[in-house]
């Protein structure tokens, strides 16, 4: 049987009870590749555990299951790409969000208020959570273990249609300079 996108959730079987197949192997990128993947709609972040007084017991919220699921719905038409294992990673993210009707005219160019706000600032979704969603998600699918990734860069950004771009590559550093004396 397949695996399942969540360890409490079972995978859900086609008609006729096989479970749908799932990929032997992972698409294995060269050293100098990178994954780039699209998730369409508005961004969202992970939240925090909750708890049920009834039960005495944590749960993860439905809305972090789905945002990730859907992350993964997108590297998995990508052909569940993956780096190398032991390669230092850097990961970019970019969010794009659409400008509130208030920031335009009626005549459709930007208004004070819009000019007065050239990047969304005061506006969710949270970088931090936007960041630790998308690297759950693909954590041990697109890479080994989120312990690899050095660098990581989140932008928010206004665009006509919200998405949430996501790059993922191998992190070189630049050697650093002997310490002069």
């Amino acid at each position: 049987m397949g695996e399942s996108l969540h360890p409490r959730l079972p995978l859900r079987k086609r008609p006729g009870g096989r479970a749908p197949s799932v990929a032997a192997r992972p698409l294995e990128l060269a050293p100098d590749q990178v994954i780039e993947l699209r998730v369409a709609g508005k961004a969202s972040t992970k939240q925090r555990q909750r708890f049920d007084s009834r039960t005495r017991r944590a749960y993860t919220p439905p809305s972090n299951i789905i945002s990730e699921n859907d992350v993964r719905a997108v590297w998995r038409e990508a052909g569940e790409p993956r780096v190398e294992d032991d390669t230092a990673l850097a990961i970019e993210i970019m969010i794009t969000s659409v400008r509130p009707q208030g920031h335009f005219r009626k005549n459709g160019n930007l208004s004070a208020k819009g000019l007065e706000h050239p990047i969304p600032r005061n506006k969710k979704p949270d970088v931090d959570n936007a960041l630790k969603l998308v690297m759950d998600a693909l954590n041990t699918r697109a890479y080994r273990d989120d312990v690899l990734i050095a660098r990581a860069l989140v932008e928010r950004q206004w665009g006509e249609w919200p998405e949430t771009r996501i790059r993922i590559y191998p992190y070189r550093s630049k050697p650093e300079e002997p310490a002069s004396l």
